[in-house]
């Protein structure tokens, strides 16, 4: 089974097939499951492989967001307290999601509206929503490992994907800016490898460049195709899906379009 261990108590998975990276935190007398995973037949597999290898049972899954490679695979859980914010409880009601073999999707057992606080013994883990990918994704924050979980609002090595329904470049922002606020040395994206937190900030840096380049051409009163051509200039250097990229652009366009004329 492959995974990279960053902590002793930390370890995360991310070739687990059709799932976004999943992260065990090893505590005294249980583990944490952050994300479920994205196909069920994979995902009671691993659970049994990785329940052996620590001797110890998963009890709680703590949800990024509600992404169905991030949630598909929750009947696998449905022993487990399900944690998750209750926007990403709206955001699954909504769609109404159902998984392979016609499963039903489990909702979240504990749900919460700002944050909530995980304290096993001396271990801490704090879950904040913050929106940004999706309006209801959140971080998880561990500060005895100085270890953080961002979900979709970070992939490594990649073009972070903006253009899902919801997503929201103001809150997306200050989201990253608090992420680096903190004391952290790994940090475990959505997508791709742990990385550290100079990743993080090219990709802040990128956001915030981009949404001066779409009001600077919007107060020009420039027609949309012209403004996105701009944006589109913006340098980030990571491998890049056109559609992503043009998706997530479209997006945040709309987004401060509709802003400036609010305002």
């Amino acid at each position: 089974m492959d995974y990279y261990k960053v902590h002793n108590n930390v370890l995360t998975f991310t070739s687990v097939e059709r799932s976004a990276n999943l992260t065990i935190y090893n505590l005294s007398s249980y583990l944490i499951l952050i994300d479920a995973g994205g196909r069920i037949a994979d995902m009671k597999k691993w659970r049994k492989e990785v329940e052996k290898i620590f001797e110890k049972k998963i009890k709680k899954v703590i949800l990024t967001h509600f992404h169905s490679d991030h949630t598909n695979s929750l009947p696998v859980f449905v022993d487990c307290e399900i944690i998750a914010s209750n926007q990403l409880v709206d955001n699954l009601k909504q769609v109404n999601r159902k998984t392979q073999d016609e499963h039903i999707l489990a909702l979240p057992d504990t749900a919460f509206d700002e944050s909530l606080l995980i304290k096993e013994e001396k271990t801490e883990l704090l879950i904040k929503h913050t929106g940004g990918h999706t309006s209801g994704s959140s971080y998880i924050y561990c500060p005895n490992y100085k270890v953080i979980n961002v979900g979709d609002n970070f992939f490594a090595n990649s073009y972070t994907w903006g253009g899902a329904k919801g997503a929201d470049p103001e809150s997306w922002i200050l989201a990253l800016k608090e992420y680096l606020s903190l004391e952290v040395d790994h940090i475990i994206p959505g997508h791709g490898p742990v990385c550290g937190k100079p990743e993080l900030e090219k990709w802040l840096k990128y956001i915030i460049e981009v949404k001066e380049v779409i009001l600077r051409e919007i107060k020009k009163e420039k027609i949309k195709d012209d403004v996105l051509e701009e944006a589109d200039r913006v340098i980030y250097d990571v491998p890049t899906q056109p559609f992503s990229k043009k998706s997530t652009l479209v997006s945040w366009y709309n987004h401060w379009k509709k802003q400036n004329l609010s305002s």
